[in-house]
Parts: C-alpha cells; sequence; structure tokens
C-alpha cells in the first residue's frame, strides 16, 4: 500500500488557552495524528483554527487550507478533520466547502466518524 500525503485541520471554540484549551488541542491533534499513523497517511501540513465559530466560514486557517491547495504548493490526497463539524455547522456551507475541497484532495477523512466525507451526496445547488 502507497503511504497517502494529508494535511489536517481542526477547530475548538474556546479562546483561552487555559489547561484545558491546551489540552482539548493536545488531544484533538494527536487523535488526528493517531489516525493518520494507524492509516499509513503522512501528515505534510497542520492547520488549527482556535476560537472560532463553526458558522464562520472566513476563519484565517480554512481560507489558508483552500490558498495552499489552490497554489498547489504540494501534492495532498486527503484533509483529515477530528470531525465534520470543525469544518461547519451550516449544512449548506459544508456541502459547498466539500464540493470545493473535492477539485483538490481525494476525500475528507472524518476521524470522529472513521470515514471519508461522502462527496457524492454533497448537493449540486447550481443545478437547474
Amino acid at each position: 500500500m502507497n503511504q497517502k500525503i494529508g494535511i489536517s485541520y481542526f477547530r475548538i471554540v474556546a479562546t483561552d488557552q487555559s489547561a484545558s484549551g491546551v489540552e482539548k488541542e493536545s488531544a484533538r491533534r494527536k487523535k488526528i495524528e493517531s489516525y493518520a499513523s494507524e492509516h499509513e497517511i503522512s501528515i505534510v501540513r497542520q492547520y488549527s483554527d482556535i476560537g472560532y465559530s463553526g458558522l464562520d466560514m472566513d476563519r484565517p486557517e480554512i481560507q489558508q487550507i483552500l490558498n495552499d491547495l489552490r497554489a498547489n504548493k504540494e501534492k495532498v490526497d486527503c484533509l483529515l478533520v477530528d470531525s465534520t463539524p470543525s469544518l461547519s455547522h451550516d449544512t449548506v456551507k459544508l456541502m459547498e466547502l466539500l464540493k470545493l475541497m473535492n477539485q483538490y484532495v481525494e476525500g475528507v477523512i472524518s476521524v470522529d466518524e472513521g470515514k471519508v466525507v461522502d462527496f457524492v451526496t454533497a448537493p449540486d445547488y447550481n443545478a437547474n
């Protein structure tokens, strides 16, 4: 099996860097890294937004992921997220983001759900 190349992303709402906030960040990062290791995925870049709502699509690191993928800085097979709500709490915006990501990666993997988020089920809002 060839090792896949991946990037990772997670979001934490907590803005404080208290011990619990740091622990949450560390736990999510470790969970993604563990999944990647078990599934032979090499994470080449990690992104995280701390203190942002899942309804805000202008988060700096989500925008950076898109910019990096568009610039084709490196071949990436997948985006690993701790869970789909990390990407968005708004279903329509989540589907739009997944369809956009599909242009650049083979799949988005939700570590919590243990599966590839299915792009096929993302509705086409531009269809007549």
